[in-house]
């Protein structure tokens, strides 16, 4: 064996090793690494970033970065992987260890809890400004774990919100973490803004009070001053409210999510000063829900979204969605209608069950002056543009890497925000103006109402063909009983005779074939309001005319038994 050493190792890292004579053993395969190509594996793989938390072999082998990295360490390999840069990468298995001895480095307490726990102590020294992760809070056994995260910045910003939107989102954390986001449009900016996030496990009233008090305790150590609301600070009269930065909070715009209204309600419990929504509470504290019926209200897409997923009837769905309105002209009837069905009553005794629910949707049933009601929104749309944000940042994400890159995403929109004060230079061109707005919202509708108008008139194209193959089947099935009963000529054969099996088979079909043309009619009438009227419904022969038609009225049929029909 001859060994051939270079005489500049650093320039040349490489020994050509000479083996000479008969070999019993097969040439080894390159199942792993020289230090040289993990090495510059490693610096790959730091250059990702916050990436790094939850790199895969996969991932890393498709890695848009490392591939370009890639593309200018081996200029001579045309779209270059990980594989050309040592065969062993190919590996999944092998690659996957060489990552997490990378990850196990820079990462030594793993991207969980105990990774935001040492990353919390880290980021602590930066300063109070740049802190991200404000309260990490562990309840031990039986509690729960949360983490609230916003900048300062954030905390200033959620006090000059006068709406506030709150959501949770199930999709971006893996295992049974949610995310609970407060948003808000910024009229000034004409954008959506996260004010603040919690990661948390459990979504009871009590995990949500918990966390409505740490946020309120960050705001006041930020700003000098807690959160205010409208019905519990000032007047209904909305010229008392200071004309300043920080002013109250007149809506909260949330799903029916329980846990999340009670948290509210106990949170507005516990700010001491009167209110004077009316004068009998001028100088005394609202009982434990009229605040939710001052303050909260339902989505109302949430809420259309929900009923149209149970696949009620046209008349009992009109009937729960019209329950969103400012006055109902039969609220009663309304209801008597949706008690009609089983599943709707269930949705119904849910809303009754909550004091706070039916309120949350109907002016007339809540304690909420009319002018808050009519400015506010009645959706939480607005605050989906900051998901959509989120989402786009990945989904299924662990605890250490969702909260870097939420980090990232709100760092990105502050320095936006403050660009936009002192340059002008906004995130987009629209000037995102009321009209426009309201110019967008109304394009978008008649694109909707275009869409489902074009699915109705479908069904009803699909109804008028089945309504013709169906009179078709009935024509000849009459044909055949009237021939029988009364000697009318048939127009196929006027010789020709039916067995009286044939007939009773024929009456039988006779009766299926209107009974299906009666069930289908009334609903073809509900659908062809809500088509664009360029389909007409197709007529055919009524129970009624069908005895018109011949000369000669048809007989009563007789079936098994003493049950009869007549057609």
């Amino acid at each position: 064996m001859r060994l051939i050493v270079p005489i500049d190792l650093s320039s040349c890292p490489t020994i050509l090793m000479l083996c000479s004579g008969p070999h019993t053993h097969p040439i080894p395969t390159p199942t792993s690494a020289p230090n040289t190509e993990l090495q510059i594996l490693s610096q790959l793989l730091l250059w990702t970033g916050e990436n790094l938390a939850g790199m895969t072999a996969r991932g890393a082998q498709h890695d848009i970065i490392i591939n370009r990295l890639l593309g200018l360490l081996l200029p001579d390999i045309s779209e270059p992987g990980l594989g050309d840069l040592h065969v062993s990468f190919y590996n999944k298995s092998y690659l996957g260890r060489m990552i997490q001895n990378v990850k196990d480095k820079v990462f030594p307490d793993g991207n969980g809890w105990k990774g935001l726990v040492a990353y919390e102590k880290h980021q602590s020294v930066d300063g109070p400004e740049n802190k991200y992760i404000r309260r990490l809070v562990d309840y031990g056994l039986g509690g729960t774990r949360l983490m609230v995260s916003m900048f300062p910045e954030q905390s200033r910003w959620l006090q000059e919100a006068s709406e506030l939107m709150v959501d949770t989102s199930f999709k971006r954390l893996c295992g049974d973490w949610k995310e609970f986001t407060i948003d808000g449009y910024n009229s000034c900016l004409q954008t959506t803004i996260m004010y603040v996030t919690v990661m948390v496990l459990k979504e009871d009233a009590e995990t949500h009070r918990k966390m409505l008090h740490l946020i309120d305790d960050i705001v006041l150590e930020d700003t000098g001053r807690c959160l205010r609301f409208a019905h519990i600070h000032y007047d209904d009269d909305i010229s008392q409210i200071p004309n300043s930065a920080y002013v109250a909070k007149d809506v909260i715009i949330a799903d029916s999510h329980h846990g999340q209204a009670l948290a509210q309600l106990s949170h507005s419990e516990n700010h001491d000063a009167a209110s004077h929504h009316t004068q009998w509470s001028y100088h005394r504290s609202l009982d434990a829900y009229a605040h939710l019926r001052k303050i909260y209200r339902l989505c109302k897409v949430h809420g259309l979204r929900n009923i149209d997923e149970m696949r009620l009837d046209y008349v009992t769905a009109t009937g729960m969605k019209s329950l969103w309105c400012l006055r109902h002209p039969n609220w009663d009837g309304a209801i008597q209608i949706i008690m009609k069905s089983a599943r709707a009553k269930k949705w119904l005794d849910e809303k009754l069950a909550s004091p706070f629910a039916l309120a949350g949707m109907c002016w007339e049933k809540s304690d909420m002056s009319l002018l808050m009601w009519t400015v506010s929104r009645d959706s939480t749309n607005v605050g989906k543009a900051a998901h959509m944000d989120t989402y786009r940042e990945g989904l299924r994400l662990t605890l250490l890497v969702a909260m870097l890159r939420g980090q990232r995403l709100a760092l990105n929109k502050q320095k936006s925000r403050e660009i936009a004060v002192t340059t002008g230079i906004r995130e987009t061109n629209r000037s995102g103006n009321a009209r426009e707005r309201a110019t967008l919202a109304s394009r978008w509708n008649m694109s909707a109402k275009l869409f489902a108008m074009k699915h109705v008139d479908d069904d009803l194209l699909a109804h008028n063909e089945t309504m013709q193959t169906l009179h078709n089947q009935l024509m000849q099935n009459l044909e055949v009983v009237q021939h029988a009963a009364s000697g009318f000529p048939s127009s196929s054969s006027s010789n020709q005779t039916y067995s009286s099996a044939t007939v009773r088979q024929a009456e039988r079909k006779i009766w299926t074939i209107q009974t299906t043309i009666d069930k289908a009619e009334p609903k073809a009438q509900l659908s062809i309001q809500h088509g664009s009227e360029s389909v007409k419904l197709w007529k055919y022969f009524s129970r009624v005319t069908t005895n018109q038609f011949y000369a000669t009225p048809l007989p009563t049929c007789h079936t098994s038994g003493s049950q009869q029909h007549k057609y």
